[in-house]
């Protein structure tokens, strides 16, 4: 199951996995994803399983600005993308059939217009 929160480390060095990372932060392995594909000089990885954003926070707290091997590493809380699903205030109505006639009444107000330059 999704948590509602995460948190994104960056700045770590080239090439640590998950168990490397799973050990430093004593966390279990399977809470921590780091992107296979990933490229240029900014390598990072998700810390998921937080339950509240205070846990996440707390997280942030002891652990941003630490070092993993030679790098210091920076540390920031973010909500799951299913969980800004859930959270996201509802769309407003869109009132299709009004806009529709609207367009009809245009176009058929627009028909006997030419389209061009007119001569004088």
């Amino acid at each position: 199951m999704a948590t509602p929160w995460c948190v994104k480390i960056t700045c770590l060095p080239h090439g640590c996995d998950n168990d490397e990372l799973a050990n430093k932060f004593s966390v279990h392995p399977d809470t921590i994803d780091v992107p296979r594909t990933q490229s240029g000089p900014n390598y990072y990885a998700w810390v998921n399983g937080f339950t509240s954003e205070q846990q996440a926070n707390e997280f942030v707290k002891r652990w941003n600005n630490e070092k993993v091997r030679t790098g210091t590493i920076k540390c920031k809380v973010a909500p799951t993308k299913a969980h800004m699903m859930t959270t996201r205030a509802p769309s407003v109505p869109r009132h299709i059939e009004s806009r529709s006639r609207q367009t009809d009444n245009q176009v058929r107000n627009n028909r006997g217009q030419s389209v061009g330059y007119r001569r004088k």
